[in-house]
């Protein structure tokens, strides 16, 4: 026999979408949503279409896709890192059973005087914004560093960028609730001559538990 659906989208908050879904059953109807306990975007991406997220889960694991759309990410000169923000967890100790992301770049200021052709960029997920051009600890303790070479055309697409975290990992945000951060950083720092804007297009997905809150 196939199983039988009801499923349904709940505006949580904006941009945030919650995806519940219902099993139909002889026996009676099962649920299998997440009920409570979702994070929250930054203000910053209210009514934004640059960064949308879906909430999927049963309660207990939670599933959270985040899709970027030409998110933008400026770097200025001086310091050649940035970080942006794009998730707020809930407070409570929080068990990330994994992360995956797969992201296209593209630069859309002026490449002679900006961020120049085939930059050599580094990308990370981390619960703490980058502080350094080498993006390293809790910067990168979400998702690992990884290498990209920028497209020399402007406003070129790279080919995608895939990363996986190698390990689940636990995080105290039983004081104050852990964040979720986009971080980037050019390591040699002459890369970029000017301040510069990048773009991120491409998906991320965290699967992680709430272990409760003192």
């Amino acid at each position: 026999m196939t199983d039988r659906y009801v499923e349904a989208e709940v505006l949580v908050n904006a941009n945030i979408t919650q995806r519940k879904r219902v099993l139909l059953a002889d026996s009676g109807d099962v649920p299998t949503t997440t009920s409570a306990g979702v994070g929250a975007l930054p203000s910053a991406f209210n009514n934004d279409a640059s960064l949308t997220v879906v909430e999927y889960g049963n309660g207990v694991i939670h599933k959270t896709v985040f899709t970027l759309n030409a998110l933008s990410v400026p770097v200025t000169d001086a310091l050649a890192y940035a970080s942006r923000q794009l998730y707020d967890f809930p407070e409570g100790r929080i068990l990330v059973l994994g992360v995956t992301g797969s992201l296209q770049w593209a630069v859309t200021t002026d490449r002679s005087t900006t961020i120049n052709d085939s930059a050599a960029l580094k990308w990370a997920l981390g619960t703490a914004s980058a502080s350094n051009i080498t993006l390293s600890s809790t910067m990168v303790d979400l998702l690992p560093k990884t290498a990209v070479t920028l497209s020399a055309a402007t406003t070129d697409l790279n080919t995608a960028s895939n990363a996986a975290l190698a390990a689940s990992a636990q995080f105290d945000g039983t004081a104050t609730a852990k964040d979720v951060l986009l971080n980037v950083g050019f390591e040699t720092n002459t890369d970029i001559d000017a301040d510069g804007t990048l773009t991120a297009t491409g998906v991320i997905t965290l699967v992680w538990i709430n272990l409760g809150d003192y």
